[in-house]
């Protein structure tokens, strides 16, 4: 099956190239990014209110207003919908305890006691 491309979109694909100016782009989506994709293409539509503004240069001045208004929001507010998007989302914080004291890399931690247990590795 041959999808046609047109002349507006083969414009609007120049135009997006030269507007990287030799920059790569901001998000490099592909196929298995599909709900990510229409999930960025909605949002850019509702931003703009424009229901034709959801091409890939569209997309990516969208990210980059949303990041800089964000950006000079008030620090507590900006945590607050941070934390709300982080918590719907279902993210988890990366900051793990990893491995703590001298030299333990022979021994684990019991959940029971706390106490070391050798372990042969």
């Amino acid at each position: 099956m041959e999808q046609q491309v047109t002349m507006e979109q083969i414009h609007k694909l120049l135009a997006w190239h030269r507007s990287l100016e030799g920059r790569t782009p901001l998000l490099g989506l592909d196929d298995n990014d599909q709900p990510l994709r229409q999930g960025l293409e909605e949002m850019a539509t509702f931003w703009y209110d424009d229901s034709e503004m959801n091409h890939p240069a569209a997309i990516g001045q969208f990210v980059r207003q949303l990041l800089d208004s964000l950006r000079l929001i008030d620090t507590n507010n900006r945590k607050a919908i941070l934390r709300r998007i982080r918590s719907e989302g279902g993210y988890i914080s990366s900051n793990t305890g990893g491995v703590s004291g001298v030299n333990r890399y022979h021994s684990d931690k019991s959940a029971v006691d706390g106490r070391l247990i050798r372990r042969k590795r």
